[in-house]
């Protein structure tokens, strides 16, 4: 396993034991999502990902720009990453937290193509056909 994945691994597996223990998985990951997608806009990725920048620099930034708008347990997630120096690998971690996430709801990703348009009813009738053979 590549470095950068097992630690991605760890971290993620780290936050769904906490998540599921405050009963929160679903709401995590969303909001994991939604801030790795805000922090790796251009020039505020440029920002976090740098080594020059100090872990203080940083939670400073995070504290005025984020604090208010984060749940406690993200916000404190986003401070650990940040002192061991591992906010580069924050999309990742989002990645595999989903990925664990979606096992421990047992939860899978199903695609369906069609080459003609599907009218509302009977693309309601195919997520449920969907939904009850999944079961």
């Amino acid at each position: 396993m590549q470095v950068d994945k097992k630690i991605s691994v760890t971290y993620a597996e780290a936050l769904l034991k906490l998540s599921v223990e405050q009963g929160g998985v679903e709401a995590v990951d969303d909001e994991l999502r939604e801030v790795s997608a805000l922090l790796s806009s251009e020039g505020l990725w440029d920002f976090f990902r740098s080594p020059v920048i100090t872990p203080d620099a940083k939670q400073g930034v995070m504290k005025k720009q984020l604090k208010s708008q984060l749940s406690e347990t993200i916000y404190n997630f986003l401070g650990v990453l940040n002192v061991r120096r591992r906010l580069y690998a924050l999309p990742d971690i989002s990645r595999e937290f989903s990925r664990l996430g979606d096992e421990e709801l047992g939860r899978r990703h199903v695609y369906v193509y069609s080459a003609a348009e599907v009218d509302a009813g009977a693309k309601a009738a195919l997520e449920q056909a969907i939904k009850d053979y999944l079961k």
